[in-house]
């Protein structure tokens, strides 16, 4: 590995990715391995088309708060389940496939995380609610203890 390290030093980046190439050619493309772009692989939802189109339509949809569970207890969401982001990826399976998930935080930024971890779990209708709780209660809508 020394060796390798050493010599990226002296050679240009197209080099290291024919190089990385010829010693491992049955693996995945090189570009692959450690270029690869994270595809946008859930849907962004506003609180109030959250609202409309799931909350007050009655859906059947989960609704997953990733907040730590002391936030979690100071006020969520009508309905929701609380994982926190840590736990997300070991608990995938307690969420069901067949319904749409919603995934809400403090402010829409651990939730994007936790989206793209359950969508490349399986799940396919996966909706990060921009702006999180705190969007939430700025719209002056309630929040359950």
């Amino acid at each position: 590995m020394y060796r390798i390290s050493r010599c990226v030093l002296f050679i240009g980046l197209d080099l290291i990715t024919l190089y990385l190439r010829l010693i491992n050619p049955c693996r995945e493309s090189t570009e692959t391995m450690f270029f690869r772009k994270s595809a946008k692989s859930y849907h962004s939802l506003t609180v109030t088309d959250y609202k409309a189109n799931f909350h007050d339509a009655k859906s059947d949809y989960v609704l997953v708060d990733v907040r730590t569970p002391n936030e979690f207890k100071g006020g969520h969401l009508p309905g929701a389940i609380n994982i926190p982001l840590q736990q997300i990826a070991q608990r995938t399976d307690e969420i069901a496939l067949d319904k749409p998930v919603v995934v809400v935080c403090a402010s829409g930024n651990r939730s994007k995380s936790a989206s793209n971890i359950l969508a490349r779990a399986g799940h396919k209708d996966v909706y990060n609610l921009s702006g999180g709780t705190m969007a939430w209660i700025r719209q002056g809508f309630p929040t359950r203890r």
